[in-house]
């Protein structure tokens, strides 16, 4: 590799990583698989937080935003529903998934996968987790070679660990998505008669004279593209203005 082409490398891994800096950072984004169906997403998001002292509210399915303050980082969880079209679906966003299951993981592998971590759920027997783990790391290596552990979400040790892990691991991405300019759309709402959709803009820039495409509806023309504060203030504007005619006699 030449020296351009090692300094070129290392611009475009600086760049990949400064999103994740500073007050506006865009937050690392989490889907939480239950391939099993004893297995609660929601349950293993808590757990997480719990073991970094973060108290919130963790929704059964659908999106969590949390700030870890530990490592500065802020996570963005999507709490997936164990089915089989809502998976692929919010796997094609995340920067890490948690894959278990055979049929699951062959849907999110064949639409390409960021980095993964595998976790396992409580066992009762404390006898029997070495023997369970070391079964769903065999199990798991099948599909993901790079799988190097099963994390257990009971251990007050390996919690924490896996949290510093998605704070900080460098992303591989997925070369379709990363083509593209996509997000998670966090805010959703009708403003004077068009439909407002925010979030942090992923990928490629968003360009404001493209259509847009939304799953699961069709493409739409961009009336106009802001950034967040520009937004809040616009939104801010608006509802001043709503309230101040209605008050007129």
């Amino acid at each position: 590799m030449s020296k351009i082409e090692r300094r070129n490398k290392a611009a475009d891994f600086e760049t990949g990583s400064r999103i994740f800096r500073g007050k506006d950072a865009a937050p690392r984004i989490v889907a939480v698989v239950p391939l099993c169906g004893n297995v609660s997403s929601a349950a293993v998001v808590r757990s997480l937080l719990r073991s970094l002292d973060v108290e919130v509210e963790v929704p059964e399915y659908g999106i969590c935003t949390t700030w870890v303050e530990r490592f500065k980082q802020k996570i963005q969880w999507i709490v997936l529903r164990r089915e089989m079209l809502a998976v692929p679906y919010g796997c094609k966003l995340a920067d890490f998934v948690d894959p278990f299951g055979e049929s699951l993981i062959r849907s999110i592998e064949a639409q390409g996968m960021s980095n993964t971590h595998t976790l396992v759920q409580p066992v009762e027997s404390a006898k029997a987790r070495p023997d369970v783990k070391k079964s769903l790391h065999s199990y798991v290596s099948r599909f993901l070679p790079a799988t190097l552990k099963v994390h257990g979400t009971e251990s007050s040790q390996e919690a924490p660990n896996l949290a510093r892990s998605l704070c900080s691991s460098t992303l591989k991405g997925v070369h379709w998505r990363d083509d593209r300019s996509y997000l998670v759309a966090e805010v959703v709402r009708f403003e004077d008669e068009m439909l407002v959709v925010g979030g942090v803009d992923r990928g490629k820039g968003l360009k404001a004279d493209r259509l847009v495409h939304i799953q699961g509806f069709r493409d739409f023309q961009i009336h106009e593209s802001l950034p967040r504060n520009m937004a809040t203030a616009k939104q801010n504007r608006s509802s001043l203005a709503r309230e101040a005619s209605e008050r007129r006699p």
